[in-house]
C-alpha cells in the first residue's frame, strides 16, 4: 500500500469513524472506536478515537482494549474471504475473550467501554454502513418507565412534537442540531422496562435487522401492520444481566417528522366546557407547550362563537391549567386534559 492508497484510505474510515461518534453522541454514550482496513498482505491503516462526548477525567483502559480486539481479527483474517468475523475469536489463544471486535471485506472496526453485547453492537453498525449498505440515522428514541418520568423527561427540552399513537404508546420528537431527532416514549400498558434504539433509513431495512440479529445468533422482530412513517421491526440487544437494553430498528423511507399533522386531520384539546382547536402548519415546528388555538363554546366539536382572536397562544403547565403565554395567567376555567387526534 503506498502512500496516496493509505492516506486516502485513512480519510475513508475516518469518516465511518464519525458515523459511529454521531451514534454514541446521539444516544449519550461514549465508546473507543477504532476502525482499520487490511489487505492481503496484513498492510494496514487505522484509524482510532473516542466516539460520543467522552467523560471529565475519563482514565478508562478502553483503548488498550479495543486495539487488542482489532489485533485479535487481524489474526483471523479481517475477513476478507467475505465472511464474517466477530471477537472473541475462539482459536486465538491471545483473546481477551470479549465482544466489542467486527470484520469482512478487510474492514475491521473494534469497539470498548459499553457492555460487551453494546460493544459489539456499535462495531456491527458501524461496519455495515461501510461494506455492505449505507445507513442514516432518523432518530434515537428512548422508552420511560412511567408517564411521571417521561413527561419531565419531555418538558425538559424545548420544540417538542407530539405524535402519539393512540391505543399504543405516547411518544414526542424533538429535532437535533444535526437534522436528526430524539423520540421519547411512555406505554401505558407497558412494556415499562428503560431502554434505547437506534432508528437508521436503510435501502434495505429487513437486510439490516437480520444482519444484526443473525450476529447474536437470534431472530428480528418483524412489525405488523406497518404504516408508512413506521420502522419494520426491530432488534433488541441485552447486555449480560439484562439492565440495559439497546435496540435497532430500520425503515425505507425518511420521515419529517414536522409535518405528522396536517390541516386536513386537525387535533382536538378537550378541555373543561371548551374545545381548543389546535391549528396545525405542516410548514411550523410545533412545540409541545406553545400551542396555536382558537376557543370554541361547547364540546362537541360543532363550530361555536369565537370568544378570543385568531389565534390564542396557550402553555400547557403542569396541573394541565391553561396560561397566557403573554402575561403568564391562568385562564380560569380551561384545563388541558388530553389530546385527541381527529
Amino acid at each position: 500500500m503506498d502512500y496516496e492508497d493509505a492516506a486516502d484510505t485513512v480519510m475513508s474510515i475516518h469518516d465511518n469513524h464519525e458515523f459511529a461518534a454521531q451514534l454514541c453522541k446521539a444516544m449519550g454514550i461514549f465508546a473507543y472506536v477504532v476502525v482499520a482496513s487490511v489487505e492481503a498482505d496484513r498492510d494496514m491503516v487505522a484509524f482510532g478515537g473516542w466516539a460520543g462526548i467522552v467523560s471529565e477525567g475519563n482514565t478508562s483502559r478502553a483503548p488498550h482494549v479495543a486495539y487488542c480486539k482489532m489485533g485479535e481479527l487481524v489474526l483471523a483474517g479481517a475477513g476478507l474471504d467475505g465472511k464474517l468475523v466477530m471477537t472473541p475469536v475462539e482459536s486465538n489463544e491471545l483473546s481477551l475473550h470479549w465482544m466489542g471486535g467486527v470484520a469482512l471485506n478487510g474492514t475491521i472496526v473494534a469497539v470498548s467501554k459499553m457492555a460487551q453485547e453494546h460493544d459489539r453492537l456499535l462495531a456491527l453498525l458501524t461496519l455495515y454502513d461501510r461494506e455492505v449498505k449505507s445507513l442514516k440515522l432518523h432518530h434515537v428514541g428512548v422508552r420511560f418507565p412511567d408517564e411521571e418520568t417521561y413527561r419531565v423527561n419531555c418538558a425538559a427540552r424545548e420544540n417538542g412534537m407530539i405524535r402519539d399513537v393512540p391505543g399504543d404508546h405516547n411518544r414526542t420528537y424533538f429535532p437535533m442540531e444535526d437534522g436528526t431527532y430524539r423520540e421519547h416514549q411512555w406505554f401505558p400498558d407497558g412494556p415499562h422496562d428503560v431502554a434505547a434504539h437506534w432508528d437508521f433509513v436503510t435501502d434495505d431495512p429487513d437486510g439490516l435487522l437480520n444482519f444484526i440479529a443473525n450476529a447474536y445468533g437470534k431472530g428480528p422482530v418483524f412489525f405488523d401492520d406497518v404504516g408508512e412513517h413506521d420502522p419494520v421491526g426491530v432488534v433488541w440487544i441485552s447486555n449480560k444481566d439484562c439492565t440495559e437494553k439497546i435496540g435497532v430498528m430500520a425503515r425505507k423511507v425518511w420521515w419529517k417528522v414536522e409535518g405528522g399533522l396536517k390541516m386536513a386531520t386537525p387535533a382536538f384539546l378537550r378541555a373543561d366546557n371548551v374545545l381548543l382547536v389546535l391549528l396545525a402548519d405542516p410548514e411550523k415546528n410545533l412545540q409541545k407547550e406553545y400551542i396555536e388555538c382558537v376557543i370554541l363554546e361547547g364540546d362537541t366539536g360543532r363550530e361555536g362563537q369565537l370568544i378570543r382572536a385568531d389565534t390564542y397562544v396557550l402553555q400547557a403547565r403542569q396541573g394541565n391549567e391553561a396560561r397566557d403565554i403573554n402575561n403568564g395567567k391562568v385562564i380560569s376555567g380551561v384545563k388541558l386534559e388530553s389530546m385527541i387526534h381527529m
